[in-house]
């Protein structure tokens, strides 16, 4: 196959939302396939957010993002459509957010005769309000959903796959457009590699730990998991996006932050902790984090409403928690506190891995092509 993977967020951006098409992008290569990625340049990004490694046999031709967006879209347009006609493209696989080109697709379709799949990683401009957002919010997500609407109807119209990231994503736009269930595939994130520890814990003393945004996801839970720390004596280490307000409130033996680092440097920080937090109040949606803490096999505890997808999937390992509160969370870091090296699971996590769902992606793809000859 010779695929076009439009993935405006991919290496080096470090940031979770290139993920998905690089670690695609690396299997498809690595599987003889020839791919050609169209991604914003370095200069849409901060110099730190940019250490995720480039994989090897993928041609990539990065888009300085214009500042106005009529242009912007124009010349992405311009460059699809060049890469296209210059490279014999079979396939193209546009991942959203952003929503950039989402309108344009079908447009592309028609003047290059190239099928696409979207790529659908994150809907949450379409979901039910989450817990104590503001009225500013949710009439910004109305406004916006109804405006695309019927743009992105004809997006999927034209599509000959739209690939989720959870059953609930999948579900939601099922329902939302009347979308037929043969054209809707599930394909998870996955974890990059399961991590081979490679020496003992360094301290006694029990630790938890967060990558990624923290109070970002569920102000009110993060606090929670802090004050449960304090009282607990539980130390939480966060790496990531920083968070000011806590450095500033909680004494680094309860808040140790380590700042952002690579993907490697994470997973090394991540190993030395006892169980994984994650605050969360969307009631559809996985995130990605959670798969990187599913591959160290550690126990998760999940903060936030109990009637979430993200707590369905948590709760549903054998040393998975949910908690709502403060005290919830005491109990469960004091009932961690009394084992040693407990697993998340002593079940098979492979199916998980990005390996496992890239292959399933690739027989996609290859039914896609088969079809078009």
């Amino acid at each position: 196959m010779r695929i076009l993977l439009i993935s405006l967020a991919f290496a080096p951006y470090s940031g979770v939302g290139a993920a998905r098409m690089t670690s695609l992008a690396a299997y498809l290569s690595k599987h003889k396939h020839y791919v050609h990625v169209i991604a914003y340049d370095k200069s849409f990004y901060k110099e730190n957010e940019c250490k995720r490694p480039i994989p090897n046999n993928v041609t990539i031709s990065y888009i300085a993002c214009a500042e106005n967006k009529k242009e912007n879209i124009i010349n992405l347009q311009k460059a699809i459509c060049k890469v296209i006609f210059d490279n014999s493209i079979d396939l193209c696989i546009y991942s959203v957010g952003p929503y950039d080109l989402i309108n344009r697709m079908p447009r592309i379709k028609n003047i290059t005769g190239v099928p696409y799949v979207i790529d659908y990683r994150d809907i949450w401009l379409f979901d039910c309000f989450p817990e104590g957002c503001g009225i500013v919010y949710k009439v910004k997500s109305i406004v916006y959903s109804l405006l695309m609407c019927l743009t992105e109807r004809r997006a999927f119209k034209n599509a000959s796959e739209i690939v989720f990231v959870t059953q609930g994503c999948l579900e939601k736009m099922m329902k939302r457009y009347h979308l037929k269930s043969d054209k809707l595939k599930l394909i998870y994130n996955g974890y990059e590699n399961k991590y081979t520890y490679t020496e003992e814990k360094k301290t006694d003393d029990f630790v938890l730990a967060v990558a990624g945004k923290f109070k970002y996801y569920n102000p009110r839970a993060a606090v929670a998991v802090l004050d449960a720390c304090e009282k607990g004596c539980v130390k939480l280490v966060h790496v990531g996006i920083p968070d000011e307000e806590f450095q500033n409130n909680y004494r680094s033996s309860v808040y140790d932050y380590r700042g952002v680092k690579s993907y490697k440097e994470t997973l090394d920080i991540l190993a030395e902790a006892d169980a994984f937090v994650i605050t969360y109040q969307h009631k559809i949606g996985l995130g990605t984090k959670v798969f990187d803490y599913l591959a160290m096999n550690k126990p998760i505890i999940y903060v936030g409403p109990q009637n979430t997808e993200l707590a369905g999937f948590v709760s549903s390992w054998e040393n998975g928690y949910v908690c709502e509160n403060e005290e919830n969370i005491i109990q469960v870091l004091q009932k961690l506190k009394q084992g040693n090296h407990i697993k998340l699971s002593n079940d098979d996590i492979d199916f998980f891995s990005r390996e496992q769902q890239n292959i399933l992606y690739e027989e996609i793809l290859l039914e896609i092509v088969e079809e078009k000859k």
